[in-house]
């Protein structure tokens, strides 16, 4: 087992709050290259190769297994009496109030945020949401499913309208969670260069959310 942060944008973090989000794609660094026939898993080791071989041609890149913990960063604010300190320098007991939903951890009446800190500023103390990942796969983004793209969090995009058939009753859009997702896939990673119409390899992880810091939920495991 491995714990490693992920971030989340407020949207997510929202979808993880209310138990929408079980799933998230991360594009594959360095993307899959070179002539290969199959890709591989072995014990959690990723790599593409011969289809009739199986021999390795690329190892690749996937930090995420079974069983491994991610503490969520996401946007924050400490106390305004120490908009000047670097997170490192800041006390664990410290007061916090997360972006996303204005919730205040370790809080008072009356606590006054400071300045707004991105999520990747966020010190693994101050996390308030672990995931546990349950399944790790590498595909492309486009193969992305209906029900997968509601558990990657996404607001359905009805734009498509209603369609008539045996398996599409009037007024059901058997897509809208996959147009969503793609507009929201677009808005994050467009300007990256891994747009949807490119269709990069992800890494697509399924997890369990824990509302509880990861090094509070270790211990309570360990006890």
């Amino acid at each position: 087992m491995t714990v490693r942060s992920i971030s989340f944008t407020g949207p997510m973090i929202a979808a993880l709050l209310d138990g929408r989000k079980t799933q998230t794609r991360r594009v594959l660094k360095p993307q899959p290259t070179g002539q290969w026939g199959a890709m591989f898993c072995k014990d959690g080791d990723w790599y593409t190769g011969d289809a009739l071989t199986g021999a390795r041609i690329q190892t690749l890149k996937v930090p995420y297994a079974v069983g491994d913990l991610l503490y969520v960063r996401e946007c924050w604010r400490a106390s305004h009496f120490i908009d000047h300190c670097p997170p490192r320098t800041m006390n664990k007991l410290e007061a916090v109030r997360f972006e996303a939903d204005a919730t205040v951890a370790r809080g008072f009446q009356g606590f006054k945020a400071g300045r707004l800190r991105g999520a990747m500023h966020m010190p693994r103390w101050a996390s308030r949401l672990t995931l546990k990942v349950t399944d790790v796969r590498v595909e492309r983004v486009q193969y992305i499913t209906e029900a997968d793209a509601k558990a990657e969090g996404a607001r359905p995009d009805r734009s498509g309208g209603g369609m008539v058939g045996m398996y599409s009753p009037l007024g059901v859009d058997p897509f809208a969670y996959s147009r969503g997702f793609r507009r929201l896939w677009d808005s994050i990673n467009t300007d990256r260069g891994f747009s949807w119409d490119a269709n990069p390899w992800v890494v697509a992880i399924s997890f369990s959310v824990i509302r509880q810091n990861v090094d509070e939920y270790l211990k309570g495991a360990a006890a």
